[in-house]
């Protein structure tokens, strides 16, 4: 069986050290007076250092061939509804909750749910900070967004961070339970209001492949670069995400250059950063 805890950011070295549970104190008394109250649980896995663990045990049985979810809001009353729609899936488990940013962040790299599902605008760290810094650590776990937000700039930045799934707020009850089960699949899942974007952003890129001849003759080296410039990468970023030597990277932005008859300082960045959405 597991057990399930409530637990904040803090040190608690009794409880983190405990190969697979938390203290003893903890597990047989309704509370650990090391512990206070907070607003982030874990129903499965080794307790993390830097945790700290309290509440009544809740035990689980194990639930093989379920999707592990992680989800994260600031506000109370929108995680109570989400918890609905998840317990009205046999097939979904919730393995963590969480309020704020750095929480989550910590969660999705010491839990590796399956799919973690966050809200747009949480405190300490929003949801693209969270899936701009996962995939910097090359962590595998599918991001959804659930957003209030309709602005094409903020889901462009969104997939250009790696998101997988981005969903209206309105339409969480109807549209995030398909959404979570097409990313853990491996694809991409977008509210429908979304999807006029993607049709809307390659109508740009093939006017702009048609305006720029040199497009068509880069590389897939080099289009990868290109794009990672247009996210505002620098030589040794790009270097170290595509296991390239700095040098090598150097040469790929020369070429470009050449190519699509770009001269002169930082002419290949303003380029990128001018066709962003286009070359993503």
């Amino acid at each position: 069986m597991q057990t399930a805890f409530t637990t904040e950011s803090g040190d608690h070295a009794q409880c983190a050290a405990a190969p697979r549970a938390v203290c003893r104190k903890h597990v047989l008394s309704s509370r650990c007076d090391v512990c206070p109250r907070s607003d982030f649980a874990v129903s499965r896995g080794t307790p993390t250092a830097g945790l700290k663990f309290t509440g009544n045990p809740v035990l689980l049985l194990p639930m093989l061939g379920r999707l592990r979810i992680l989800f994260a809001d600031d506000h109370e009353i929108f995680r109570a509804g989400l918890r609905q729609v998840f317990a009205s899936d046999p097939q979904i488990e919730v393995i963590v909750e969480a309020a704020d940013g750095d929480v989550a962040l910590r969660a999705i790299i010491s839990q590796k749910p399956d799919v973690a599902v966050l809200d747009f605008d949480l405190p300490r760290r929003n949801a693209l900070e969270i899936a701009q810094e996962l995939r910097g650590l090359r962590q595998e776990t599918p991001i959804v967004i659930l957003t209030a937000h309709r602005q094409e700039t903020l889901f462009d930045e969104a997939l250009a961070a790696g998101v997988r799934g981005y969903v209206l707020k309105d339409n969480a009850a109807t549209d995030l339970l398909q959404c979570i089960r097409a990313v853990a699949q491996g694809d991409t899942y977008l509210s429908p209001t979304f999807s006029k974007y993607l049709l809307q952003r390659g109508q740009r890129a093939e006017v702009l492949r048609q305006q720029v001849c040199g497009l068509e003759a880069l590389s897939p080296a080099e289009r990868r670069v290109l794009r990672l410039v247009a996210n505002g990468r620098a030589t040794k970023e790009i270097a170290a995400e595509l296991f390239l030597s700095p040098a090598t990277v150097e040469t790929h932005r020369k070429n470009i250059c050449a190519k699509l008859q770009l001269n002169g300082q930082n002419k290949l960045l303003q380029f990128a950063i001018e066709h962003r959405a286009e070359l993503l």
